[in-house]
């Protein structure tokens, strides 16, 4: 998918809930309503740039017991979402300052987390996951997951989201967007330090599935979760 020169609905106009598929082994990214092919490194210094002052946060994904595609691994619960924030458990998380992008990226495996090995896993370093169920097949890995501009957002937008897991064995990276194709996601900004994050109605509401041997449009693939900030 490239541009998307839809209009943004106001909030009332917004089909709120659905969820979402994703896997991988390797970080993604593209623009969102720009260009749709600009790649993000994961791996560039805990996500800090020179120069910004750049945002912890917190990704909030539903808990295992839900219906959602994505989901979390249980851990940390807050309601009914699993709460993966900065600088907790090995988490990094960011919401990047203006330069120009604002991005919005989770990682549960930075090797320069030095956390890792936490409460929750007693006697091991192995990071926290994220479950993906593709209906008859299902992934869990430690997960690189972006927004693109999510903190541009003021109102209501399309926007890419890429995702990738680690160690899994059915897509490489999954898109909602960018050159790979799928539809974008909308992000809603609910208040001065939260965005919700969920999939447009269907029939627009397909992802891509990116793998060596190909690329398959993945259908009815849903996405909603949120992102905060302090």
């Amino acid at each position: 998918m490239g541009v998307m020169s839809r209009s943004n609905p106001t909030p009332a106009e917004t089909p709120m809930t659905r969820l979402v598929f994703v896997a991988g082994a390797a970080m993604v990214c593209a623009c969102a309503d720009h260009s749709s092919v600009r790649p993000i490194d994961p791996t560039e210094a805990l996500f800090t740039r020179a120069g910004a002052t750049n945002a912890a946060a917190t990704f909030s994904l539903p808990l295992p017991t839900s219906a959602a595609s994505i989901r979390g691994d249980g851990l940390f619960p807050v309601g009914l979402s699993s709460a993966y924030s900065n600088g907790v458990c090995g988490v990094t998380a960011t919401v990047f300052a203006p330069n120009p992008t604002q991005d919005a990226v989770v990682q549960t495996d930075n090797p320069q987390a030095g956390d890792q090995k936490c409460v929750a896993y007693s006697r091991t370093v192995v990071p926290r996951s994220v479950i993906v169920d593709y209906g008859v097949k299902r992934d869990s890995g430690p997960v690189t997951l972006n927004v693109h501009d999510l903190g541009s957002v003021s109102g209501t937008g399309l926007r890419f989201l890429g995702l990738a897991l680690g160690g899994a064995t059915i897509c490489e990276k999954v898109q909602f967007g960018g050159p790979a194709g799928g539809d974008m996601v909308w992000v809603t900004r609910t208040s001065a330090t939260t965005w919700h994050v969920y999939s447009q109605a269907a029939p627009a509401n397909t992802a891509t599935c990116v793998t060596t041997a190909g690329n398959t449009v993945l259908p009815n693939t849903n996405v909603d979760f949120t992102v905060s900030t302090p």
